[in-house]
């Protein structure tokens, strides 16, 4: 689990060829803006669709959770799909 305490968490959901999810993320500190953690996201975002990083074929979200209580939230959002 993450440390919140230094740490947010950058969520990436995406579908595979047959439109099964597929969920990654990678951890940032605290101290760095919701601005360049999206920037930074979208980057990585095309880069892994690209190389279709463990199937991901298409971008479905990004999220960054601050805190435990976030990211559970975001969680639960996603068992509902985003489109």
């Amino acid at each position: 689990m993450v440390d919140f305490s230094k740490y947010c968490s950058v969520l990436f959901f995406f579908e595979n060829e047959e439109g099964k999810p597929i969920m990654m993320h990678y951890e940032r500190p605290q101290s760095v803006d919701d601005y360049t953690l999206t920037e930074e996201a979208k980057i990585n975002a095309k880069d892994m669709v690209k190389k279709e990083l463990n199937g991901a074929v298409e971008l479905a979200g990004i999220a960054i959770a601050r805190s435990e209580i976030q990211h559970k939230d975001i969680m639960n959002k996603a068992k509902k799909g985003f489109k």
